[in-house]
């Protein structure tokens, strides 16, 4: 029976009679055991990730409890710990940066076959990726105020927030470490103690991006664009949560010899997602003749998508906390014994602040041009690839995977690099000009229509042009310190997104009148002006200075 339905599915191949050889296109089905051994993989990997978390936080609890009686007698004015479980806290964010930047670039590689599915234009389809940047625009200002906003969550361990009240100097440490050694209170405990709202936050945007996945899966079919894009603009609202929450999370959980690798880590989850949004959908949804065979494989891979948003959603409830009990860092404890209730208005004094900041302000529009032509570049892979590769759809696929494949590596290496050296403006400058030789070397070497050449310089410029984000966050955070990390980075993406829909449309123009050289050129001088405004940024590395103040007090 098993054989029989196997015939039915699986057309079988005619005997060929001539011995001509060549190669001859094939279905998905010729590699079904492949996808087979795929799709039993990847529920097998998550449910390895999920036992290595409870493992984790098992051993935590086990480390705690011997080494809690050693800690309490610690008699250092600002108690501070690295905890075991910010692993499995940075593991879950990543697995949701992939599972939002994914969707942000799925359409788009395969927008010849989606224009032809929804009988739209091509503009169309370049507005579900635009669609990100403009509700990063929108949104971008409040998910800000709310991951800063403290609340104090409903059934919070008194003994934790018990930590964040000994960082007070108002109060005796040494008589209130003995209470609470006996598990007891002191009189008139707990005080206004208040918690980071990232777990809210971050919960709302894997909301979102589950919601708008499965309203995808509703809109396949060909005459429900319009509830497709619906979907793909509010799993964008979730990605708000995704790109100015790198630098937060890390400060929150990592100390200070590995903020700088934490942040790109949890980039490189973003660059993960937008490699896998090249590679996938040209796999599995396939440029069919006959306009309904698309249909079902674009469902596919909508619900594939919906899966996995909503698996990631599981273990962000399950998982992901606010913050540790004691802080990673001297630069977060002296934070946490000024904490207090933020207000609107509070939140816009720190953006005045921010505003008038002339360094942060060079940083901002540096940024902005940069995060700007990685947005036209990613957007653009088809128009500039194929002017010299006529019917290379695949190659340029692959070369644009190949950008982000690098830009991976490079965000890993670099900010390595800032936690060892801690030269924040050097090496943001330094990143900076080698994007800009990378892109006039990519731009003559399309020229020579030479693959291998392509690949080389394409993987070049994917180093530094996705290594310099956790870099140029990390120089952002330095710069303004002690404001908040999170709204710091949020306003710094603002100015990106806006560039980066005026580039996207900008070189399209160019592209279409005077050649993709031209195109590349505009880019090109638009990263000269970027490097000139980073140079003039000044060396105040505020939160290094911090650390480095509290930890020789500390001593003493």
């Amino acid at each position: 029976m098993v054989n029989r339905e196997w015939k039915r599915w699986v057309t079988e191949k005619p005997t060929c009679d001539t011995h001509y050889s060549g190669f001859i296109s094939v279905g998905i089905e010729d590699f079904y055991p492949a996808l087979l051994v795929l799709t039993y993989g990847i529920p097998c990997s998550l449910v390895v990730i999920i036992l290595e978390l409870i493992h984790c936080l098992a051993m935590e609890s086990e480390y705690e409890a011997v080494s809690k009686d050693a800690e309490v007698e610690e008699e250092l004015p600002l108690l501070i710990k690295v905890y075991p479980r910010r692993w499995g806290i940075l593991a879950v964010f990543f697995s949701f940066s992939v599972v939002n930047s994914f969707q942000w670039i799925q359409y788009g590689i395969i927008a010849d076959v989606v224009a032809r599915h929804y009988q739209i234009p091509l503009a169309l389809v370049d507005w579900t990726r635009m669609v990100f940047m403009a509700c990063f625009i929108v949104l971008i200002l409040p998910a800000c105020y709310a991951l800063d906003k403290m609340t104090l969550p409903k059934g919070h361990h008194k003994e934790e927030l018990f930590q964040d009240y000994l960082l007070d100097e108002e109060h005796p440490s040494g008589r209130e470490r003995e209470t609470l050694v006996l598990g007891k209170f002191p009189q008139g405990f707990p005080p206004k103690v208040l918690l980071q709202g990232l777990r809210w936050c971050v919960e709302v945007g894997a909301i979102l991006t589950a919601a708008g996945a499965w309203l995808k899966v509703v809109g396949v079919p060909s005459s429900s664009y319009w509830l497709a894009m619906l979907g793909q603009t509010i799993v964008g609202s979730g990605g708000v949560f995704v790109l100015g929450m790198p630098p937060k999370l890390a400060s929150l959980w990592f100390g200070p010899d590995q903020i700088s690798t934490a942040c790109s880590i949890i980039v490189l989850g973003s660059k993960l997602g937008a490699a896998l949004g090249f590679f996938l959908p040209p796999v599995l949804v396939r440029g069919h003749l006959n306009r309904a065979d698309i249909e079902p494989d674009l469902k596919v891979l909508q619900q594939i998508i919906a899966g996995s948003s909503t698996l990631v959603l599981v273990l962000i409830i399950i998982f992901l906390k606010d913050k540790p009990p004691l802080p990673p860092s001297l630069s977060q404890a002296q934070l946490r014994s000024s904490s207090k209730d933020l207000t609107i208005k509070e939140f816009l004094i720190s953006l005045k602040r921010l505003l008038t900041s002339v360094d942060y302000h060079l940083l901002l529009w540096s940024f902005g041009i940069n995060y700007g032509v990685l947005n036209a570049v990613c957007t653009l892979p088809n128009q500039l690839i194929l002017s010299h590769f006529p019917g290379g759809q695949e190659f340029a696929g692959h070369v644009c995977l190949t950008i982000i494949v690098a830009g991976m590596l490079g965000a890993v290496v670099f900010g390595v690099l800032l936690d060892k050296t801690h030269k924040y403006k050097e090496t943001t400058l330094g990143v900076y000009i080698l994007t800009m030789v990378s892109l006039v070397g990519f731009t003559f070497i399309l020229g020579t229509k030479s693959t291998i050449l392509v690949y080389l310089t394409a993987a070049t410029l994917g180093v530094f042009l996705g290594g310099y984000i956790p870099v140029a966050y990390e120089l952002g955070a330095e710069l303004t310190y002690p404001l908040s990390e999170g709204t710091v980075t949020g306003v710094m993406l603002i100015p990106g997104s806006a560039l980066g829909i005026l580039f996207t449309m900008a070189t399209t123009a160019v592209l279409e009148r005077w050649g993709d050289v031209a195109a590349n050129m505009v880019m090109c001088g638009a990263l000269v002006l970027g490097a000139a405004l980073t140079a003039g940024i000044s060396r105040n590395y505020y939160r290094l200075r911090a650390n480095t103040l509290l930890g020789s007090i500390s001593k003493e």
